[in-house]
């Protein structure tokens, strides 16, 4: 029991260690980082609904010519 306790503390203080590290070292700050992360996905949900659509026409086209 008290191993299992040894690593759990290993592991709590491993994350947290890896917050703070992840904290100091933000390229930007949450706010934009949250900003930045919106318009990519806001742009990588529109391509994925492009490409869908292309998929779709192209499927409804071969079905049509079978």
């Amino acid at each position: 029991m008290s191993r299992n306790l040894k690593y759990l503390g290993i592991a709590l203080a491993g994350s947290a260690v890896g917050a703070i590290v992840g904290l100091l070292t933000a390229p930007a700050s949450g706010r934009e980082t949250r900003r930045k992360l919106a318009r990519e996905l806001g742009d990588q949900k529109d391509a994925l609904l492009r490409s869908g659509q292309r998929a779709a026409s192209g499927a409804a086209s071969y079905l049509r010519a079978s």
